[in-house]
């Protein structure tokens, strides 16, 4: 009987260590939470700014706090599309007024602008000290509202470039209901494509999805004008709402020194130009690359000389593709001279300066300029007062791929 009570009065003793911990862990946390936490809402009157990103951009929004209340909402700098802002905002500030939260659903066709809108609230709501909600694309108060039309919401785009990504940007924008003019400065559509399609092959299928683009613009009501030179007394003559540019990148100019007897051939001549047996292309992009398996298909002895590092070769491929290319392209033969640069050209041999800083000699009777692509945007650099949006090789020159992802999330976010 003595041993139960012990046994029993050592489990008492463990139970109430235990309890007197859990409290004073309970007091801990209790005023952990207390010094962190938010002002009084009563406490808070005055006004707050708060800024959030509106799908890439910044928005800023000043809040007024009466008695911890929110009252009014302004909308301060932002970039978003004016014709969508300007119906969406008194929509979506009302909601938030009036539940006094910007836990509310967002305006259906302004999902962007309303998350800025409702995530700068909350951070002014921080700012105030106050306790903030956590704002993303899902949050909502699942509220019935009464059916809300952005009337007369439609802008006026213009995209400059008919390639892919151009084509792309326009087709989206116009079936969001935007009235979109696309400028292409050549004959045709399709930028790029028709080269990469002599140069690839027809097995990526690139004629086939030209065709495509071109008839969704046809389908989405897109107004093309071909052999248009745009410039900026053109924008502005036009006066669109916004302008998306998708001309391309820029190739520098390569100089190469020597007796200047061996010619450099662009790339997008390479194939019609009188260029002997040994070819250097300059270059390890994916079209450098895509130009030396052509090269070497048709029986030319072709060196590549890049300044990029041999990491970096070809990288604008899938994993997948790079593997085959550089694989076939080294079993047949081609060099290739990471880090390195052509230093002079003259009798029919090259002098290539390698990243060891040694330098060899390689027969060479043209040289292919297949150097990385420049950014391209000087023809809206200094534009005003027209929302600007620069996409594919133009922007962040890489690949047809990332080209027309660029120009989808440009005719959403217009």
């Amino acid at each position: 009987m003595r041993k139960m009570s012990k046994v029993l009065a050592l489990t008492l003793s463990a139970s109430m260590l235990l309890s007197l911990a859990a409290c004073g862990g309970s007091g801990a946390s209790s005023s952990t939470a207390s010094s962190a936490a938010s002002a009084p809402a009563e406490a808070v009157s005055g006004s707050f700014e708060g800024t959030a990103t509106s799908y890439d951009r910044e928005l800023t929004v000043t809040v007024t706090f009466d008695a911890g209340k929110i009252t009014d909402i302004e909308l301060g700098d932002n970039h978003d599309t004016s014709a969508i802002i300007s119906r969406a905002f008194p929509v979506i500030e009302e909601r938030i007024v009036e539940a006094n939260s910007p836990v509310v659903d967002s305006v259906s066709g302004a999902t962007f602008t309303s998350f800025g809108v409702k995530a700068a609230v909350a951070n002014a709501m921080a700012a105030a000290g106050l306790e903030a909600p956590e704002i993303t694309f899902a949050t909502n108060a699942g509220i019935e509202y009464a059916p809300t039309t952005l009337e007369n919401a439609e802008c006026d785009i213009v995209v400059i470039g008919g390639g892919p990504a151009g084509m792309e940007a326009a087709r989206i924008a116009a079936a969001r209901g935007h009235n979109v003019t696309l400028y292409e400065k050549n004959k045709s559509l399709g930028g790029l494509l028709d080269f990469a399609n002599a140069v690839k092959g027809p097995h990526e299928n690139l004629l086939d999805f030209k065709k495509y683009l071109i008839r969704q613009l046809e389908l989405t009501g897109v107004k093309v004008e071909t052999e248009v030179e745009v410039d900026q007394a053109k924008i502005k003559e036009v006066n669109p709402d916004a302008v998306i540019l998708a001309v391309g990148g820029l190739r520098d100019t390569l100089t190469i020194d020597g007796d200047g007897q061996t010619p450099v051939i662009e790339l997008d001549d390479f194939m019609s130009a009188d260029m002997g047996e040994n070819v250097i292309v300059y270059g390890s992009n994916a079209q450098a690359f895509d130009t030396a398996l052509w090269l070497v298909v048709h029986k030319k002895n072709v060196t590549m000389v890049t300044p990029n590092k041999a990491e970096e070769l070809d990288m604008q491929q899938s994993q997948h593709a790079m593997r085959m290319m550089t694989t076939a392209l080294y079993a047949l033969g081609m060099n290739v001279y990471p880090q390195s640069q052509i230093v002079t050209v003259e009798n029919g041999k090259a002098t290539i300066l390698m990243e060891t800083g040694v330098t060899t000699e390689v027969a060479c009777d043209a040289i292919v300029n297949g150097a990385d692509m420049l950014k391209n945007t000087s023809l809206v650099d200094g534009l005003s007062g027209i929302e600007v949006y620069t996409i594919g090789d133009c922007a962040a020159p890489f690949n047809i791929a990332k080209a027309i992802h660029s120009g989808n999330d440009a005719g959403r976010q217009v």
